[in-house]
């Protein structure tokens, strides 16, 4: 659902618990958010050195199914999705005619005809009418994001809180792979795909489960980071963000020289793009 500009901001499940923990909270793309819990710069440090809960909640996920999904986001996504094995996620573009940048996401496939597309929060309600309006008639999507918890533990000690947390480790996944797994009673699927750069996972699961797998993630010695090292870490990577590196104004041509475009099948946005890259800089 779109937010009015002066509409009360959205909470995910997880604000009373950032209250607690006694964050700074502010708006951030339609959604109260956790800023920061005490230094930025140490909850950075911790990150990297340690392991951070990130609450990412507010990020938008579509999943999409059916016997012409592939073929839909091979034409819809800058990335290449019909190769794609299950359990493989990539990182890519959704553009407009023009080549300007709508979003930035991830893919992930689920299964032969499963999909699931994690998207940001202030242009996911946008995101979704754009792909709806050019599915095939045979191509099921379905927003999941209110119904689904996303928790981000993102650090070299992120496994191992993972098994103090639900007494088992997590499975041996390479960067860029999933699984649908069950941490000790929780079934989720699992991922490594964190904007970071650091070891870490993502895990998703059913909404009503957020605040005890928040608070299980805590106990085993996670503890909370909010989006100003979030930002500081994803620079840090040289990781580009909608709406400062990428707009719809610009093609992922200027900002990533066209990394992330399989240039050799048909998408939407194409031509502007090997306009751009054929001109030069």
């Amino acid at each position: 659902m779109k937010t009015a500009p002066d509409a009360e901001p959205r909470r995910t499940p997880l604000y009373a618990e950032h209250r607690v923990d006694g964050a700074q909270m502010a708006p951030f793309a339609g959604w109260w958010m956790p800023i920061r819990y005490g230094s930025i710069l140490e909850e950075h440090l911790r990150t990297r050195a340690a392991v951070s809960l990130f609450d990412t909640c507010h990020m938008g996920r579509f999943d999409l199914e059916g016997p012409t999904a592939a073929a839909d986001l091979d034409r819809l996504l800058t990335c290449a999705v019909a190769p794609m094995e299950p359990g493989r996620c990539r990182y890519g573009y959704l553009l407009d005619e023009h080549g300007g940048v709508i979003d930035d996401l991830v893919c992930m496939r689920l299964g032969p005809d499963r999909f699931r597309l994690v998207v940001n929060a202030g242009t996911a309600t946008g995101d979704a009418d754009w792909i709806r309006a050019r599915l095939s008639a045979d191509t099921r999507f379905d927003d999941v994001s209110d119904r689904m918890a996303k928790i981000d533990i993102q650090g070299p000690d992120s496994r191992a809180a993972l098994e103090r947390a639900f007494g088992e480790a997590p499975p041996e996944l390479r960067f860029f792979r999933l699984a649908e797994v069950r941490l000790g009673d929780l079934p989720c699927w699992i991922s490594r795909t964190g904007y970071t750069g650091e070891h870490g996972y993502e895990l998703y699961f059913e909404a009503g489960r957020a605040v005890e797998t928040w608070r299980r993630l805590r106990a085993a010695g996670a503890a909370p980071a909010g989006l100003g090292a979030r930002d500081t870490l994803r620079l840090e990577m040289g990781y580009p963000l909608y709406g400062h590196e990428l707009t719809r104004e610009r093609t992922p041509a200027g900002v990533a020289g066209g990394a992330f475009m399989a240039r050799g099948k048909p998408f939407i946005g194409r031509e502007a793009v090997e306009r751009e890259l054929a001109a030069g800089p």
